[in-house]
């Protein structure tokens, strides 16, 4: 958390703790970066836990609830942030992510969560 605040609070003005309500805000697109957000911090977490040899099963409810850990001190920070605020929006798609993070590895859900595009030549052109 200090070391959060340090990097990219610290040069912003502080204010005592409050909230706001940012759903309107970017369309709720941000949410998407929250969920994705935690997931992948919860799997890479499981991944950390692995090395230490625990079995499976702790790996997945120490890991699961790392995400949601990360992103609340990242949240608190906010909410002392006198530009932003504690967002309770953020919470469905944090839990969503712990949901789809825990799911994963109790189904052997094989697919993470992907992004894909692609550049092509081929532009189809309409008639005037």
């Amino acid at each position: 958390m200090l070391g959060l605040y340090h990097a990219w609070y610290k040069n912003y003005p502080q204010s005592n703790f409050h909230t706001f309500n940012d759903m309107p805000e970017w369309k709720g697109m941000d949410k998407i970066g929250h969920a994705y957000g935690v997931y992948a911090e919860s799997l890479a977490s499981m991944e950390l836990w692995r090395w230490t040899g625990i079995d499976r099963e702790k790996r997945r409810w120490y890991g699961g609830r790392s995400g949601p850990v990360y992103h609340t001190v990242m949240e608190v920070l906010d909410g002392f942030s006198a530009e932003w605020g504690w967002s309770w929006g953020m919470w469905a798609p944090t839990l969503s992510a712990v949901v789809c993070s825990l799911h994963r590895n109790w189904h052997g859900m094989s697919n993470a969560s992907s992004s894909n595009f692609l550049i092509t030549t081929n532009i189809i052109k309409t008639p005037n």
